[in-house]
């Protein structure tokens, strides 16, 4: 309903004794409180929508700061295992460095090692084309004393006569010769001669010669062994 509006004519109106103009209040009225009720209901449900957005609002501000809360303890779990974690990163660098360097020097060490496998391959070939040549020239003495016994024995066997020599052989290295003395028949002179080696070397002499070793520098050098006896039987009567 709406309060249409009429025109007046005022003209026809003062024609009337007792003139009046209808102001319609009771519509007035009506159209009024409808209104109100409307702009009532209108607040109200402003208001209404207001206090529904406010608590929305309100909530979402919650759940936000909620959220903000556990995002702020997230990241400082993860702060915190960040630091664990370069802890870890700093202490496995250490421990790879550590082991870098164990590897270097156990390398170093190796290629020592191998260098001085090297050299002692090297020095044992050294050692054993010696050995090899000391082998060859043991030989080549072997068969030299084999001839000059072979030669000498005519001669040890005179010595032996004459000189009332004995001869043991100790064992395959060692050779006993016992002389009389001329003076004194009960005293037994002997000596004990080492041919294990090229140079002859006494093993024992009783009763000991001062002109040993000058006598033995002699059979070295000259190679007679009959000759050295003769000498050390005269050695043995001047005792």
């Amino acid at each position: 309903m709406s309060l249409k509006y009429q025109p007046v004519n005022l003209a026809e109106l003062l024609k009337h004794p007792h003139p009046s103009v209808d102001l319609r209040l009771d519509q007035y009225s009506r159209l009024t409180e409808a209104f109100t009720k409307s702009v009532r209901a209108y607040v109200a449900r402003a208001t209404s929508e207001i206090h529904a957005r406010r608590d929305t609002h309100v909530k979402e501000i919650k759940i936000a700061g909620e959220k903000a809360k556990e995002t702020e303890i997230a990241i400082a779990r993860m702060k915190e295992q960040g630091m664990e974690l370069m802890k870890v990163v700093a202490k496995e660098e250490a421990e790879r460095k550590r082991v870098e360097g164990e590897l270097n020097e156990l390398k170093r060490a190796l290629a020592s090692s191998k260098a001085k496998c090297g050299a002692l391959q090297t020095e044992i070939e050294q050692k054993r084309a010696h050995i090899d040549m000391l082998r060859a020239d043991k030989n080549a003495d072997r068969e030299l004393l084999d001839r000059r016994a072979d030669e000498c024995v005519p001669e040890l066997v005179q010595l032996q006569r004459k000189l009332r020599l004995g001869i043991e052989g100790i064992n395959a290295n060692l050779l006993q010769f016992r002389f009389p003395h001329m003076r004194d028949p009960a005293v037994e002179c002997s000596i004990v001669l080492d041919h294990s080696s090229r140079t002859y070397k006494v093993a024992k002499c009783d009763p000991p010669l001062t002109n040993i070793g000058q006598l033995l520098d002699d059979l070295n050098e000259s190679r007679q062994l009959y000759v050295f006896l003769i000498r050390v039987f005269e050695s043995f009567q001047h005792v």
